[in-house]
């Protein structure tokens, strides 16, 4: 009987090819390129990033099933590869759970010397990481949910945040509940829009702590600031809030005793610690994060008992088992900032902590990072302080380019921006309007859309050399990163687009400033008899079934140029269409239309990922189209025919006037002010 064959080696994931099949591989490049051109070249990309990602598939499951194993393997391919930070976290990683957290700590403090991970690239904790999968009960929605908090409940609650020291601000909040106090915990003088300010002394003299006491322990800060209040909700200060706030208290967290949003990858204690070690700069100390896992794995925690992301908290002050968790966390936290989220996880790992357990929200409402609700945007700095003479107004100038002047864009968001902001702020800006590029020196200059892409990087720094400060308005532009790094900051004009710039070009502050109503477009009473439905905008832009054109008026307008003939024809209508057919030509667009609807006190019928939509209208607005299938579209405008009037109508509209609050001129010219003081210190 023949001896048994050897087993197959393990595969070495990050092995480079032996060096006639990188010989091979370069010639299959080049005679690619040579080929194809620009086709070539990229199939050539794809054709690697294919490879990469195949290696990495075998690393994770190299990991998964034999970690000795894996580290072996990611050991040798570091020795061809020494500068790979992928593989250098995995090394860490692996050694951590292979041979002890102590054994580790040199590996996870070399990866300071590394060159940060890019933007895109795989960190090793996410391919490593099992889960996520949460392990905790989900918050439930509130059935027939009021469409806002009454202001009698609502003033039993309170929104916080915290910048002690030197702690960057949060974001203006300009969103208003009756009766809801937002406020913001701070031992300095500190103004800003939207937050009451609670000068208090620090809870502890290290910024960091004094922070983290504030978010574990704020029930016992408010009592003195809030003593009414009997739930809070926690923000983190890098926190905005886009998402309808009447939706977020008033269906998801108001009747609940303690909620938390889910982490975004990791599901335990152990999985949180490794993202921290490997999450980039600054890097925490990595002796303290390794005794804080070795600690919990010698208590025998076990792994996979859910990870909360902590940046947003919802408890109620008034429940024991809430308050002794709490004092819990804090005792485990306290003493290293750094594993406050790690801690939290532990304890819910713990079959000896308190009892209570927070619900999650479920998955479709996003984390705290990047959801529908919260997103994070840390409020900039100054990049340079651009402050005009004391005590006169700040010279102002919306710069927009003169073959333009008619276009729909540039009456807007110059000509009737600008005269909205005089009115508002007649003592704090001398406001101009100019198409003068050359002639315009010692001002902020708001460089419109068309000013903006009619002129190069190198002429709008230059113009940037000779003034405060420039900003970029770039409305459905694509922005170019040349002419992005010669900006001070950018003013968008939705949710969606300032969070894909602040990620995207970070070193240019991103600002928005909300696309205000035409106006000349007054409100109105729309009328009351039945669905009176109709479109007003570019007639390519929308999309309409043909049965429906009975039931739904297209109102075409030319957006190349002013017109004013369609605004009489808006109190003819109760529902406006706004449903968008997405082109390749198309940018970043506003929520107008749904702002044009509120305004004139008419429901929208939307798509959900219309642009900023959820943000506004929340996840239950009940006129959300199921999808662009023309008899879906027929049974949902049936639907709404048929129940005009009724629970889902009235609710709709409660929502609408949440809109119309939230786009109103006061709040537009609030926007921009923030902006201006923000980018001029």
């Amino acid at each position: 009987m023949p001896p048994p064959a050897d087993p197959p080696a393990s595969p070495d994931p990050g092995a480079a090819p032996p060096r006639s099949l990188a010989r091979r591989a370069a010639g299959f490049a080049r005679r690619r390129i040579a080929a194809g051109g620009e086709a070539g070249a990229a199939a050539w990309a794809r054709h690697r990033a294919a490879r990469r990602a195949a290696r990495l598939d075998r690393l994770r499951a190299l990991a998964l099933a034999d970690p000795a194993a894996a580290l072996a393997a990611t050991a040798r391919a570091r020795r061809l590869r020494p500068g790979d930070r992928l593989l250098a976290e995995a090394e860490a990683l692996l050694a951590a759970r292979v041979r002890g957290w102590p054994a580790a700590v040199p590996l996870f403090a070399g990866l300071a010397a590394l060159p940060p991970r890019g933007a895109g690239e795989i960190a090793a904790a996410a391919l490593l990481r099992r889960g996520p999968d949460p392990a905790l009960d989900l918050a439930l929605p509130v059935p027939d949910r009021p469409p806002a908090p009454a202001a009698e409940a609502a003033g039993r609650m309170v929104v916080y945040t915290a910048a002690f020291g030197g702690a960057p601000p949060p974001a203006p909040l300009f969103q208003r509940v009756e009766g809801l106090r937002c406020l913001l915990l701070t031992d300095r003088a500190l103004a800003v829009p939207g937050w009451q300010s609670c000068r208090i002394p620090a809870p502890d003299p290290d910024p960091a702590r004094a922070a983290l006491f504030a978010r574990i322990r704020g029930a016992e800060l408010l009592a003195a600031q809030a003593p009414e209040a009997l739930a809070s909700l926690w923000l983190d200060p890098a926190l905005r809030l886009p998402g309808n706030l009447h939706t977020l208290l008033a269906r998801w967290l108001a009747p609940r005793d303690f909620v938390c949003w889910r982490h975004a990858g990791a599901r335990d204690w152990r999985e949180l610690v490794e993202a921290r070690l490997t999450g980039g700069a600054p890097l925490p100390d990595p002796g303290r994060l390794a005794a804080f896992a070795a600690s919990c794995e010698a208590a025998g925690l076990p792994t996979g008992g859910g990870a909360c992301d902590t940046r947003a908290l919802w408890r109620r002050h008034d429940r024991p088992a809430v308050a002794a968790l709490m004092a819990a966390w804090w005792a485990r936290a306290a003493a290293a900032p750094e594993t406050a989220e790690a801690a939290f996880a532990a304890l819910l790992a713990d079959p000896a902590a308190p009892p209570a357990r927070p619900a999650i929200l479920p998955a479709h409402l996003g984390t705290p990072a990047d959801g529908i609700l919260l997103a994070e945007a840390p409020w900039p700095a100054p990049a340079r302080k651009a402050a005009a003479s004391p005590g006169r107004p700040l010279p102002v100038a919306f710069l927009y380019a003169e073959r333009y002047a008619a276009s729909a864009s540039t009456f807007l968001r110059a000509g009737q921006l600008a005269e909205l902001v005089a009115e508002h702020h007649p003592e704090r800006y001398d406001i101009a309007w100019t198409p003068e590029f050359a002639a315009i020196r010692d001002r902020v200059v708001i460089l419109t859309k068309w000013a903006l892409q009619s002129r190069g990087a190198e002429e709008i720094a230059g113009l940037r050399a000779r003034n405060l400060a420039v900003i970029g308005v770039w409305d459905d532009l694509p922005a170019d990163a040349a002419k992005m790094a010669a900006l001070d900051a950018s003013m968008t004009l939705s949710h969606s687009q300032t969070l894909d710039l602040a990620r995207r070009f970070p070193a240019t502050p991103a600002f928005h400033v909300t696309h205000h109503v035409n106006r000349r477009i007054p409100p109105c009473t729309p009328p009351a008899d039945r669905l009176r439905a109709g479109y007003f905008g570019e007639l390519a832009n929308t999309f309409l079934p043909g049965a429906l054109g009975g039931l739904v008026e297209l109102v075409g307008i030319d957006t190349s140029k002013v017109e004013t003939g369609w605004i009489d024809r808006l109190p003819e209508f109760n529902a406006h269409w706004i449903l968008r057919r997405r082109r390749p030509i198309d940018g970043a667009k506003p929520f107008l239309k749904g702002f044009l609807a509120a305004r004139c006190g008419a429901v929208a019928v939307a798509a959900r990922g219309d642009e900023d939509a959820l943000y506004y209208l929340g996840d239950d607005y009940p006129f959300f189209v199921p999808g662009l299938d023309p008899a879906d579209l027929e049974a949902h405008v049936v639907a709404m025919a048929a129940g005009f009037g009724g629970p889902e109508w009235r609710q709709a509209r409660a929502i609408m006037e949440q809109v119309a609050a939230r786009s109103t001129d006061a709040v537009v010219a609030a926007e921009f002010a923030a902006m201006i003081d923000a980018v001029t210190a």
